[in-house]
């Protein structure tokens, strides 16, 4: 959990913990038999934050933050705490966040056009050089990164900034990027639908249409599925490896803004985006789905309040987007100045 502002990623399944980004909260309400506990808490911040990500090991969450008028910047949570462990200074507003493969640095993506890679460690930040346009889209290979946006995809390597391979057809303005588990293929969404690229080499694998726009990709943990949200309120959900075909999910009112896999590839969530009307915020809506089978396991409105009584409400401006870490019992969202935490319970 690009072009809208970011990478939008969900992902469901009980006993995963997932983080949800938008200006707007998630109150969990799941239309499925399963025994489901939620008890929601909120994770305090100075400014609007846009995107988040859980590190790989699952023990830390990641929000950056948009500009508010003050000084935006990325926060580390120990999430199961509530207590922050680290934050960095960004360059400019944030948009979009990743993690390495192995956790040891984050690249954040923003509205100044600048891509910055830091170390979680010590916070050393490598600014890379800037692209032309706005950085709404960035992902994490094993040894390079990848930022999207308006004026297309650049590859650079992640220590030294040194640019990549160019990519046949990488001009075409994308709105979200997700790499294979291995970093062989580098998935864009656009206007056009999916694009995939050997990203070793920059050559194109394969393009995958019919969905019209697309805002959001995700691979699943294993590497043998991609899924994409588009423009036609639909999530797809594709064979990896030989590019067939698996899934068409329906039951989105409007576009879908950001999909993500579960640790295990079983389930995966998808969340449609903002009428841009405030009177449709309570019409946001995330929803779950059995990979395997194509079934639905139910819904989660994304507005509502914590335990403790504090509300947010989507934004009309801003994309939901979600992350989600490994442990499959929390789920997180960025709520306006915060972000969102749900306990659930259950079986998927």
């Amino acid at each position: 959990m690009g072009g809208h502002v970011n990478r939008r990623t969900v992902f469901v399944a009980a006993g995963v913990v997932v983080a949800v980004a938008a200006t707007g909260a998630l109150a969990a309400r799941l239309l499925r038999p399963d025994p489901v506990a939620v008890a929601a808490t909120t994770l305090p911040h100075g400014q609007p934050v846009a995107a988040v990500a859980f590190s790989p090991d699952g023990r830390t969450l990641a929000a950056a933050e948009e500009y508010g008028g003050g000084n935006p910047v990325v926060k580390l949570w120990d999430y199961r705490a509530g207590t922050s462990s680290a934050e960095f200074a960004v360059g400019g507003i944030g948009t979009a966040i990743a993690f390495s493969p192995d956790g040891a640095r984050l690249v954040t993506g923003g509205y100044d056009a600048y891509v910055e890679v830091h170390e979680v460690a010590t916070g050393k930040v490598t600014r890379l050089s800037p692209r032309a346009e706005k950085a709404t889209a960035v992902a994490f290979g094993p040894t390079t990164v990848a930022s999207g946006g308006t004026d297309g995809v650049r590859l650079r390597d992640a220590s030294t900034g040194a640019d990549g391979p160019a990519l046949d057809g990488g001009g075409q303005p994308v709105s979200a990027l997700a790499f294979s588990p291995d970093g062989a293929l580098l998935a864009a969404g656009g206007r056009d639908g999916v694009r995939l690229w050997d990203a070793r080499t920059g050559a194109v694998v394969t393009t995958l249409g019919g969905q019209g726009a697309v805002a959001s990709v995700a691979f699943s943990a294993d590497g043998a599925l991609l899924a994409a949200g588009g423009d036609d309120a639909k999530v797809r959900v594709w064979n990896a490896l030989t590019f067939r075909l698996v899934h068409t999910l329906s039951g989105h009112r409007r576009a879908v803004v950001s999909v993500a896999f579960g640790p295990e590839g079983k389930s995966l969530a998808s969340v449609d985006g903002s009428s841009g009307d405030p009177k449709d915020d309570n019409d946001v809506t995330i929803r779950l789905w059995r990979v395997y089978t194509g079934t639905a396991i139910g819904e989660l409105p994304v507005a509502g309040t914590d335990e403790h009584g504090v509300g947010c409400s989507p934004g009309t401006t801003v994309d939901t987007t979600v992350a989600i870490g490994r442990d499959g019992r929390t789920l997180a969202a960025n709520c306006g100045l915060g972000v969102r935490l749900w306990r659930l319970t259950g079986q998927e």
